[in-house]
């Protein structure tokens, strides 16, 4: 997983929906954070929330709302091959085609697939897949490697999009003119083999963390850190690599999925409780291995 670092901010892309009423009128948008892999069959998929999807999750006291599009943000790309690809700051959203049949969701779980299948070309826009369908955590390494208080980082687009309809303003707190997400640090806060369960949080297969994901990083790849070191002996040894005791490698172990706020007396800057909740990837591995891409 090391030699993704130079694309892994580019593989984080944003999603844009839009919600209908009963009577066909634009009811509601949303932007949303979600990141590219690399299947093992060759293909590739974007990974982001149920939420951005499903309106009864999103907005859940408007039952009549339903999805009327979706569009994936795409970054224009410069180059002959993947190897001498280099990337522009220019990047451009594109509608989904046939929505459903390029949707996978869990009905139980804040988290969703979504086939790259346009309405328009691409040309000269790509997608950047910096992730490994093996970089996936199974279920071992929450049973057995991961532990409380676990250094991960997330990254996405932390901000918020506007919404008249809700008195919301957009704020961006990413590099805006590059486009690019920001990652922030946060440490596992329950017990990674047990799923966490709360009566405010909707949705399974949770885990807690304490970092501050705000509105756009929902969607948001989770990175568990690598503790200890692993080498690699000179290639003229033959030898095989080498890695601490206790090492634990780098792992994808899910996908942010919300936060809570804190009781409504305290001023709206700092609101936030400090806890956040991610869709294990588990979950994720559930919906790659359930359909065929």
């Amino acid at each position: 997983m090391l030699d993704y670092r130079r694309k892994l901010f580019l593989g984080v892309a944003r999603i844009q929906s839009v919600f209908r009423d009963a009577l066909g009128n634009p009811a509601r948008t949303g932007t949303g954070t979600g990141f590219w892999i690399q299947l093992s069959s060759g293909g590739t998929c974007f990974v982001t929330n149920r939420h951005n999807l499903d309106p009864s999750l999103k907005f859940p006291g408007e039952p009549d709302l339903r999805l009327e599009k979706a569009s994936l943000e795409l970054r224009r790309t410069y180059g002959i091959d993947e190897k001498e690809q280099s990337y522009a700051h220019e990047t451009r959203y594109f509608e989904l085609a046939e929505q459903q049949s390029n949707f996978m969701l869990l009905d139980n779980a804040d988290c969703a697939l979504v086939r790259p299948n346009f309405n328009e070309s691409t040309e000269g826009f790509s997608i950047c897949a910096p992730f490994d369908e093996s970089d996936l955590a199974e279920e071992d390494f929450f049973e057995s490697t991961l532990m409380p208080v676990h250094e991960v980082y997330f990254i996405g687009f932390a901000g918020r999009s506007a919404d008249p309809a809700l008195g919301k303003r957009e704020t961006s707190w990413w590099d805006t003119k590059r486009n690019l997400p920001i990652a922030r640090s946060a440490v596992i806060a329950s017990m990674p083999f047990l799923r966490f369960s709360n009566d405010d949080i909707q949705t399974q297969d949770v885990m807690l963390v304490s970092g501050m994901s705000f509105d756009g990083s929902s969607g948001s790849p989770v990175i568990s850190r690598e503790v200890g070191f692993r080498t690699t002996p000179p290639a003229r040894s033959g030898g095989l690599a080498i890695q601490c005791q206790g090492y634990v490698p780098e792992k994808l172990i899910g996908i942010m999925s919300g936060h809570w706020w804190a009781e409504a007396r305290y001023p709206e800057t700092f609101k936030h409780s400090g806890l956040s909740y991610l869709t294990c990837s588990s979950s994720i591995l559930h919906l790659i291995r359930s359909n065929s891409f």
